[in-house]
């Protein structure tokens, strides 16, 4: 904390309710004593704390949260103080839509100034410390979510929703972020589901899925609308023999429309129904969309799974990794070898579909081997 007050006979009840408030508050909860306070002292401080110096004073201590400004006092009739607050927080490297994220929840909850007359002065300091320390637990929290710290996230989460409900009566942020942590929690049991989902792509450990499913619904409502967590728990429905299509359709429904992953898991549930055209045109809206191959290479991935775990459905994987190969990865080799296995296997079926292998895959480049 580097906040400068510009008069002597101010500070000791600055430093007694708003300093130790804050420090005290900061140390309830989950991590206590792992809370480091540090103020730094007023000879150190030539003036108002500017933004430049909050960032040379994280970058000498590496605090995980930065609380700077200045108290001014002035006699306007009556002794009046103006309090300024601003604050920085330090995380990992993350995405620029990440750091909007952390500086427009910081600009929107964190209280900017307080102005208070000396008889209300003291009372005023306290509940000001009192919600910019949920505001800091709060954001150090998201800061400590998006630097892949989950249980310090989900630590820090639960200090500031036990203080929060507490102030949501007095104050609009307190009710904020009563309001907004629900989905804070379910954004990290969401990380944790794709965490196993990951390692169940290596191992196939049926465990890792069930495991992956108490995460998904964990989630309170507002995390389960996104488009991850209806696709990782169609993957449970589906890996957990619960594979009811109507179903599964029914969670996707509501998927952005036109997105690449939207189109990829209505291919599916096309091919797993049997409707190879229709699952045709999903993978090709999902190509005009630049599918990322890492969504390819996790689909091709669930669909190898998807094989072995329904041996009588390979005839219709194979046209799905066939016609994945031909119209996204632009791969003669590898959409010849997935077609012919797709024609072996069909068995008089997808007359229509094997007509058209040909023409697609002149389409491609024969590439000549090395």
């Amino acid at each position: 904390m580097a906040i400068s007050v510009d008069r002597e006979d101010v500070y000791p009840s600055f430093q007694r309710d708003f300093v130790h408030n804050l420090q005290t508050l900061l140390r309830q909860g989950e991590l206590k004593s792992g809370i480091w306070f540090y103020e730094v002292p007023q000879f150190h401080l030539d003036g108002p704390v500017d933004q430049e110096q909050a960032t040379l004073i994280h970058q000498k201590t590496d605090a995980a949260f930065v609380l700077y400004g200045q108290v001014r006092t002035r006699e306007e009739g009556e002794t009046k103080h103006y309090l300024d607050l601003h604050g920085l927080v330090g995380h990992a490297e993350t995405t620029e839509s990440n750091k909007t994220r952390l500086t427009g929840e910081f600009t929107e909850l964190l209280p900017r100034r307080l102005i208070a007359s000396s008889k209300a002065s003291l009372p005023a300091f306290e509940i000001t410390s009192s919600i910019s320390s949920v505001v800091a637990k709060y954001i150090a929290g998201i800061a400590a979510f998006v630097s892949g710290m989950n249980g310090a996230a989900r630590a820090l989460y639960s200090d500031a929703q036990s203080a929060a409900v507490r102030l949501s009566g007095q104050h609009q942020a307190a009710k904020k972020i009563v309001e907004r942590l629900p989905l804070r929690f379910g954004e990290i049991s969401l990380t944790e589901a794709s965490k196993l989902h990951a390692e169940w792509r290596v191992t196939r450990d049926e465990q890792l899925l069930v495991q992956m499913e108490v995460y998904l619904d964990e989630c309170a409502e507002p995390a389960q609308k996104f488009p991850a967590w209806k696709t990782l728990k169609a993957i449970s429905m589906v890996a957990a023999s619960k594979g009811n299509l109507s179903k599964i359709e029914n969670l996707l429904r509501g998927l952005p429309k036109g997105e690449p992953v939207t189109e990829m898991n209505y291919a599916f549930l096309d091919v797993a129904r049997g409707h190879l055209r229709s699952a045709a045109r999903h993978y090709r809206n999902a190509a005009s969309a630049d599918v990322g191959m890492d969504v390819v290479d996790e689909v091709m991935c669930f669909l190898d799974w998807y094989g072995e775990f329904k041996p009588d459905e390979a005839c219709k994987v194979a046209f799905a990794h066939g016609f994945i190969s031909y119209c996204i990865l632009k791969d003669r080799g590898l959409a010849k070898s997935y077609f012919e296995e797709f024609v072996s296997l069909s068995d008089g079926k997808y007359a229509q579909e094997i007509a058209l292998v040909p023409r697609w895959l002149a389409e491609l480049p024969d590439v000549p081997a090395p």
